[in-house]
């Protein structure tokens, strides 16, 4: 058989031209596909050369975040029914990016946050949270006096600070898996590695409660009365954010805010770590701090940090939940104000969820894990008090007390 004898023929210097030209053009796709007009009438995308060719127009929602490329002539609710579409959000996820309309787009797969330890996840999951109730807080005050700009703004910074606290909330798995960090003790439980999963539980939990925790405890070290208002004021601050999440973020009253800012309060008074402990050290060398001592004074070191660890894990949990069952109720009660329904019916529904109890499980369990270290504060502290008067005579209560050896 003949063999076929292929010709080289060179391109010509207008090819390689057209060639470079054509390079120079190249631009980098938007957003995975881009979006056309058939998408607007429900059909699929890019299915036709004419969605590939059609000429179009691009959207920024977020500064470093992918274009959104959308129909040149498309209105502007057609442009709405693309940037809420739910296939956008996954579009924006495969390239790296937390999406929600409305509020914009986070990177969620930075190597720095993906390679955070659960301690600095803590820290940067207690920060954003505790900028979301400050935010909460002051659109109450906006509301009050009617500041309707600010308050809108205010409305607008808490969904921006959850979806920036939620992009740094993933983890690189060992197999190169990109995947949202577990903070659900339950899951972590029931998984095959649940004690090396507890101990990042724990230790984010830490993290997380040493940011939310100290602003009460710093204000209770100064004056106990400032720890509560701060309190209150953390109250109000996540009750707004409850009452928005219950209505899309259209709806939240202020009188609901400062009521259930109250037994908010209340909780951290009786309970929380950070205001006990501080007024501890705040009464030291007055009563309160005497009684402390007192009680403990028989009581080896070690002794008594482990009861003040357990005593102060036990009242944050208490705490924690019980705060976790006001801002939920308040969030129920403006949902059905919201949707015209029965409150008493809403919040039946709500206590009889099963899911709502698991999500006070989960905040009592976070509240005891972040209780801890202040617990050894209080324990290190009343230690160290009884140091100095062991084996010294009390004066003016006229006897004095045989403390065992910490040996």
């Amino acid at each position: 058989m003949a063999e076929d004898k292929i010709e080289y023929k060179a391109p010509t210097n207008a090819r390689i031209q057209s060639i470079i030209d054509s390079s120079e053009k190249y631009a980098a796709p938007s957003l995975a596909t881009q979006l056309s007009q058939m998408e607007l009438t429900g059909d699929p995308v890019g299915t036709t050369s004419q969605s590939q060719s059609q000429k179009v127009k691009y959207v920024s929602v977020a500064e470093d975040a992918p274009l959104v490329a959308v129909p040149e002539d498309a209105t502007d609710d057609q442009m709405l029914q693309i940037l809420k579409n739910p296939e956008l959000e996954k579009r924006f996820f495969d390239q790296g990016f937390v999406y929600r309309y409305g509020v914009g787009a986070e990177r969620y797969n930075n190597p720095e946050d993906l390679n955070d330890t659960a301690f600095m996840k803590g820290l940067k999951g207690g920060w954003h949270g505790l900028k979301t109730i400050g935010a909460g807080a002051l659109g109450t005050v906006a509301d009050i006096v009617g500041l309707e700009g600010l308050e809108k703004a205010t409305n607008d910074a808490i969904q921006r600070y959850q979806l920036e606290g939620q992009a740094k909330q993933y983890i690189e798995t060992d197999d190169g898996e990109i995947i949202p960090f577990s903070t659900s003790i339950e899951e972590i439980m029931g998984s095959e590695t649940r004690f090396k999963d507890f101990y990042k539980w724990l230790t984010y939990n830490v993290g997380q409660g040493l940011v939310t925790t100290i602003p009460i405890f710093a204000a209770s070290v100064i004056n106990p009365t400032l720890g509560v208002g701060m309190a209150y004021g953390m109250g109000v601050g996540d009750s707004r954010i409850a009452q928005l999440e219950a209505t899309g973020f259209t709806e939240a009253h202020a009188g609901l805010s400062l009521a259930a800012g109250i037994p908010y309060a209340a909780a951290e008074r009786y309970f929380g770590a950070g205001y006990n402990v501080g007024k501890l050290l705040k009464d030291m060398g007055g009563k309160g701090g005497v009684d402390a001592v007192n009680k403990a004074i028989n009581q080896s070191t070690k002794s008594i940090i482990a009861k003040s660890i357990g005593t102060t894990s036990l009242g944050e949990a208490a705490a924690e939940g019980s705060q976790e069952i006001i801002t939920s109720s308040a969030g129920a009660i403006e949902g059905a104000m919201y949707k015209d329904q029965s409150i008493k019916a809403s919040l039946a529904d709500l206590y009889t969820d099963k899911n709502f109890w698991k999500q006070v499980g989960e905040s009592a369990a976070a509240g005891a894990a972040g209780g801890g270290p202040f617990g050894i504060v209080g324990g290190v502290a009343t230690s160290s008090q009884i140091k100095d008067i062991k084996n010294v005579d009390l004066g003016a209560s006229g006897y004095s007390k045989n403390v065992v050896d910490d040996n």
